[in-house]
C-alpha cells in the first residue's frame, strides 16, 4: 500500500479548501429574487412568433452540437495521428497549429448557421466578410492557446502541474483585462453614446453607484439586425458596449438594457468570472495534465504531446460546458435583478426581453435539456417572469 506523507496531504488539502470556500462565496454572494412561476410563452408571444423562432432555433441547436462534436473528433484524430508531425515543430507552434485546426473544424457548421441567419434576415455579412471574421477568430484563439501553452511550459518546469493551473488562471485574468483594448478592436469599431442616451446612462451609473471606463456604441448594424449589449474588461478597463441596433429601442427598454449591463458592473461579474475560472478551471487543468501525462507516458514537455494535451483540454471544456452555462445563467439573472432594482420598471424590463427575443429570434419555449446544455442566459420567459413578479408584494422583501 502506498503511503502519503502529511505534508503531501496538506499541500493538496489547503488549496482544495480555498477553492471550495471561494466557490461557496461566489455562489452565495449573488443577489437574486425569489422563485417566480414561469408563464407559458403564449402569454407574451403569438403562435406565429413562437413557431418562427422554434423553426429557426431548433435546427440551430443541432448545428451547435454538431460543431462541438466535429471539434472533438478533429482534436482526438490529431492526438492519435499528428504526434509525429508535432514532434518536428517547435512546441508553441504545434500548440498554435493544433488550436487553429480544432477551431477550424467548426467552420463548416458555423457557415451553415451564418447562411441560415442570412436567410431570416439576422445576418447582414457577405460570405467573404463572414469568412474573414471567422478565420480571424480562429487565429486569435490559436495565438491565445499558444501563449497559455508557452506560459504553462515555463510554469510546469518551475512548479509542476499546480504551476500550470495558476499560470492559466493568471492568463485568463490578463486576457480579460486587455480584451477591450487589444481584441475587440479586431472585430468591431465603437463610438461614444448619443448625448441623450449618455445622459440616461450617467443617471443610472449614479443611481447604481458604478464607475467604469466607458460606455460605447458598436457598429453592429453593418453585420446584423440583432440587438445586444455586453460588458467586458477588468478593473480599469471595464466597459459596456451597446450595439447601435439597440439604440432604436423605446426609451424605457433602452434604459432597462443599460441597467442590466450596469448591473454586471455593479456586481463585478467580469472579476467573478475570472474567479469562477479558478474554481472550475484549476481542478480541470490538473485532471487534464494527469490524463495527458498518462497517455504520453509522462513526456508532457515534448512537442509530440501537444495534440494530446489539446484533445484532453477540449474534452474537459465540453464536459464542463453545462456547469459554465449554469453559472453564466445565474450571473445574467443577477444582472437582470440589479437592473430592476435600479429602474423600478418591470414593464420596461419585460418589454425589453420580449423585444430582444423577437428581434433575435430567440426560442420562447426551448427544451429544458437544451437550456441545461447550451444556454448561457436564462430563457426569455424566465426573465419575463422575474420582471412581472417584481411588482408583486413579495418583491418588496426580496434581497
Amino acid at each position: 500500500m502506498r503511503r502519503y506523507s502529511t505534508d503531501a496531504v496538506r499541500r493538496i488539502l489547503l488549496p482544495a479548501l480555498l477553492l471550495i470556500a471561494l466557490s461557496v462565496w461566489l455562489w452565495t454572494s449573488a443577489v437574486l429574487p425569489g422563485p417566480s412561476p414561469v408563464p407559458p410563452a403564449t402569454s407574451a408571444f403569438s403562435p406565429s412568433q413562437i413557431h418562427r423562432a422554434q423553426d429557426y432555433r431548433n435546427l440551430g441547436y443541432a448545428i451547435t452540437l454538431a460543431a462541438l462534436a466535429a471539434q472533438l473528433l478533429v482534436a482526438w484524430l490529431l492526438a492519435l495521428w499528428a504526434r509525429p508531425l508535432a514532434a518536428r515543430m517547435p512546441a508553441i507552434l504545434a500548440a498554435a497549429a493544433g488550436a487553429f485546426a480544432i477551431s477550424a473544424a467548426a467552420l463548416p457548421f458555423d457557415f451553415w448557421a451564418h447562411r441560415r441567419a442570412v436567410d431570416v434576415g439576422l445576418d447582414l455579412q457577405s460570405n467573404v466578410g463572414w469568412a474573414r471574421d471567422a478565420l480571424l477568430a480562429c487565429a486569435v484563439q490559436a495565438v491565445a492557446v499558444a501563449v497559455v501553452y508557452g506560459l504553462g511550459r515555463i510554469a510546469y518546469r518551475l512548479f509542476g502541474p499546480a504551476g500550470v493551473a495558476v499560470a492559466a488562471w493568471v492568463a485568463v485574468a490578463v486576457f480579460t483585462l486587455v480584451q477591450p483594448v487589444l481584441i475587440d478592436p479586431l472585430f468591431m469599431s465603437t463610438r461614444p453614446l448619443p448625448a441623450a442616451v449618455a445622459a440616461q446612462a450617467a443617471a443610472l451609473e449614479h443611481t447604481m453607484g458604478v464607475h467604469l471606463a466607458s460606455i460605447r456604441v458598436a457598429d453592429a448594424s453593418s453585420r446584423t439586425t440583432g440587438e445586444n449589449a455586453e460588458v467586458d474588461g477588468l478593473g480599469p478597463t471595464v466597459r459596456v458596449v451597446v450595439d447601435d441596433t439597440a439604440l432604436h429601442a423605446p426609451p424605457a427598454q433602452l434604459r432597462a438594457l443599460l441597467a442590466h449591463e450596469l448591473g454586471h458592473v455593479q456586481r463585478m461579474h467580469t472579476l467573478k468570472g475570472v474567479l469562477w475560472f479558478g474554481v472550475i478551471g484549476v481542478p480541470a487543468i490538473l485532471l487534464v495534465l494527469a490524463a495527458a501525462s498518462r497517455l504520453c507516458r509522462g513526456r508532457l514537455l515534448e512537442a509530440s504531446s501537444v495534440p494530446v494535451i489539446l484533445a484532453c483540454a477540449l474534452t474537459a471544456s465540453i464536459v464542463l460546458l453545462p456547469v459554465e452555462n449554469l453559472i453564466s445563467r445565474r450571473i445574467e439573472a443577477e444582472a437582470d435583478w440589479a437592473g430592476l432594482r435600479a429602474t423600478h420598471d418591470p414593464a420596461g424590463m419585460a418589454a425589453l426581453q420580449r423585444r430582444l427575443a423577437i428581434t433575435n429570434l430567440s426560442n420562447p419555449a426551448p427544451p429544458r435539456w437544451i437550456v441545461w446544455a447550451l444556454f448561457d442566459h436564462p430563457p426569455v420567459m424566465d426573465r419575463i417572469a422575474v420582471a412581472r413578479g417584481y411588482s408583486s408584494p413579495s418583491s418588496s422583501s426580496a434581497p
